[in-house]
């Protein structure tokens, strides 16, 4: 099954596919896949846990 769908039916949020974005300056930006079952969970909950999540690795990694 893929990671994605593996997201239907329940509240967890997803995080595939991180990858530095080389677009940004300083090296200071990510990009990456987020899934989510928003008929599960609210569509702003699913934005604002993966940001704090990679906000999180970006602390840990300057750290």
């Amino acid at each position: 099954m893929s990671r994605r769908r593996g997201a239907a039916g329940t509240e967890a949020t997803l995080i595939d596919r991180v990858r530095r974005d080389e677009g940004m300056p300083d090296g200071r930006g990510l990009t990456y896949m987020v899934s989510g079952d928003d008929l599960r969970k609210g569509a702003a909950l699913n934005a604002v846990q993966p940001a704090e999540l990679v906000c999180a690795h970006m602390r840990e990694d300057t750290a």
